[in-house]
């Protein structure tokens, strides 16, 4: 008997032994934290509950992912309680390091947030980081020295990484600001050399160039603008949280839309869609209406004009009017062969929003019925959007050519004008630029750019 109690006691022992040590090892670790309000995207409550529970007894990875779930979510915050237990514990978390000095970042802790990339620089990263290389740390360094007015910061920020195109777009700026348009103008070109298309590149060699005088480079240069396109990137917050916040709520749903998309199988985005439909349960909420317009562009890809009229309707009862609505509508009654009807919504759609496509279909429908003015308005409307396409593209010969159309067609107007003269400009022919250019000006007194081009290939 005496064996049997001895035996009970070291069984109770040991269970009080077990149960404090479950309980000061539960006390010591993190915990993970979420908002508690009201969210316009109701699923999102329930995501971070589970991501939640699933950190409290989880590893640093899981404290990570709710974490990058919340910055998603816009809650940075909070996203920062849960980054600083991920890293509490595994403080080589590259990922949870390197958001933890985004969160302060955007909260406005600018020398705090310094600190925090300077330790995500002395930590191993792993092969993937997408946004987070040392380059675009060093730049966000420098972005946070600008933001403290600590030029020279920036400026040794900035150069950390030689031919990091966003660098050297910041330095090139800051040397401009402070009057060195000769370095600037180094760097600039440096730049265009390897991009040449660059629109950020291209305008701040524009300003360079006017600050140096140079007027008539400085005209070239403006005329190289509005045929470069966006492709150096100068802000990469929106870029490094939009993943996160695709993962969860309504986003997660339109992931499953995209990826059906992507099958090509249009009966298999329809049925996803209206699952999703049907699981929104009617909340008023942006998503619900998104996917009856995502709907109807399915069905008009399944030729089913009725389901395109009644996802229009449902999205009317919503309050929502746009040109992309108003041409889904037209294109039902086009397959249901009410051809008037269809041709009265694309003409609000092309107030709206012109494009060639609805041009087209426009003018197609008046010489159907024999309207031949209407028909010759659109046909010349369509020329000059295809013009400036191509004039956009850099591609000047396709931009002559499908503006023939267009002197004769809508002859009236002053942008056919204006683009034939800076196509004949850009092309060398000086004589033909200045008939176009002032024609141009004979249209329309008041057009600025035209005044300043003829102005230019005067001379």
């Amino acid at each position: 008997m005496n064996k049997l109690i001895r035996l009970c006691l070291i069984l109770v022992v040991l269970e009080i032994v077990f149960c404090g040590w479950r309980t000061v090892h539960r006390l010591q670790r993190p915990v993970p934290v979420i908002p508690d309000i009201v969210y316009d995207d109701e699923l999102l409550k329930s995501n971070y509950q589970a991501l939640a529970s699933q950190a409290e007894q989880g590893t640093s990875v899981d404290f990570q992912m709710l974490a990058e779930g919340l910055l998603g979510g816009g809650f940075f915050a909070y996203a920062e309680q849960n980054y600083r237990a991920a890293l509490e514990l595994d403080p080589g978390n590259y990922e949870a390091q390197f958001g933890l000095a985004f969160c302060l970042d955007r909260t406005g802790r600018v020398e705090k947030s310094n600190k925090e990339y300077l330790a995500t620089l002395e930590l191993k990263p792993p092969r993937e980081t997408n946004l987070m290389t040392p380059a675009h740390i060093w730049y966000a360094i420098g972005k946070n020295e600008l933001r403290e007015s600590n030029v020279l910061g920036a400026k040794d920020a900035f150069r950390q990484i030689p031919g990091f195109a966003p660098s050297e777009y910041q330095l090139a700026k800051l040397l401009l600001r402070q009057g060195d348009s000769e370095n600037s103008l180094q760097v600039i070109n440096r730049a265009l050399d390897q991009i040449p298309e660059s629109l950020k590149f291209q305008h701040l060699k524009y300003r360079t160039l006017l600050a140096q005088k140079q007027n008539e480079l400085a005209f070239l240069s403006a005329n190289n603008l509005e045929r470069s396109v966006y492709v150096v990137p100068v802000n990469f917050n929106s870029d490094f949280v939009m993943p996160f916040s695709q993962r969860h709520g309504l986003n997660r749903k339109n992931e499953r839309i995209k990826n059906a998309i992507e099958s090509g199988n249009m009966d298999r985005v329809a049925t996803v869609i209206a699952e999703i439909i049907e699981e929104l349960d009617e909340r008023q909420i942006p998503g619900y209406r998104s996917a009856y317009l995502r709907l109807a562009e399915v069905e008009l890809q399944r030729k089913n004009p009725q389901k395109i009229l009644e996802c229009v309707e449902k999205l009317k009862e919503f309050g929502e009017m746009n040109s992309d609505i108003l041409q889904l509508e037209g294109a039902a009654y086009e397959m249901l062969g009410q051809l008037e009807q269809a041709a009265a919504l694309w003409e609000r759609a092309a107030v709206m929003s012109p494009n060639v496509i609805l041009h087209q279909k426009l003018a197609d429908y008046y010489q159907s019925t024999g309207l031949d003015e209407q028909r010759d308005h659109h046909l010349g409307q369509r020329a000059l959007l295809q013009t400036k396409i191509e004039y956009w593209s850099n591609n000047l010969e396709a931009a002559e050519q499908s503006l023939e159309p267009a002197l004769t067609l809508i002859s009236e107007t002053a942008q056919v004008w204006f683009y034939l003269g800076q196509i004949k400009s850009l092309m060398g022919d000086r004589e033909a630029a200045i008939e176009a250019l002032t024609k141009c000006l004979e249209l329309d007194p008041n057009f600025g750019r035209a005044q300043v081009a003829l102005e230019f290939v005067s001379k």
